[in-house]
């Protein structure tokens, strides 16, 4: 029985040391465990409530993946279509990178401003003057002799002061200030 007692014991602290040496081997999960971020998009920018224990971010629009330290992200992109966007949050420890699961997706989509070309204006020749009626959306007009840009002006005229004999080709071309609207071709001569 004394022996049953003694090989009892033997096994249990046996059993106990194994444990004790399997937790002092295991290294705790939770030191290390860091939260995957919540992200949101207003227009072309991604953004996040800083994340415990991160110390860096990986944020993937479509195929491309980049590493920053900041909660929020400017997509630049130039080429049409529509691009899944996540976020991975990160720390260092021991040298190794630890990473959140994946943050929520969120669709970005580009797709080129759609521009128009102003009407080109018709001058008539007055006088001394070159008129055209405004242009819309027109901010102001280039005014060229022969070629050459003589004066940008902000009104629907312009007085020719050239004294010398020959002959002058005077056109126009309509510019505007908004983005959306690219410059006319010239005006009759």
């Amino acid at each position: 029985m004394k022996a049953i007692k003694t090989i009892k014991a033997f096994i249990i602290a046996f059993i106990c040391m194994f444990l004790g040496l399997g937790l002092v081997a295991c290294k705790d999960s939770t030191e290390t465990k860091i939260d995957a971020p919540v992200i949101e998009l207003n227009d072309n920018v991604v953004s996040w409530d800083q994340v415990p224990t991160a110390t860096g971010y990986e944020v993937t629009v479509g195929l491309d993946t980049v590493d920053i330290q900041e909660t929020s992200y400017t997509i630049n992109i130039t080429e049409e279509g529509s691009y899944e966007v996540s976020v991975v949050a990160y720390t260092m420890d021991e040298g190794t990178k630890v990473r959140s699961e994946s943050s929520n997706k969120v669709v970005y989509t580009y797709s080129k401003p759609k521009t128009y070309k102003l009407d080109a204006p018709v001058i008539v020749k007055n006088g001394n003057n070159v008129d055209w009626a405004f242009i819309e959306h027109a901010s102001s007009y280039e005014v060229s002799i022969n070629g050459t840009v003589e004066e940008m002006v902000m009104v629907n005229t312009y007085e020719f002061d050239k004294t010398e004999v020959g002959t002058y080709k005077v056109t126009v071309v309509a510019l505007s200030t908004d983005p959306t609207y690219t410059k006319s071709d010239s005006s009759n001569e």
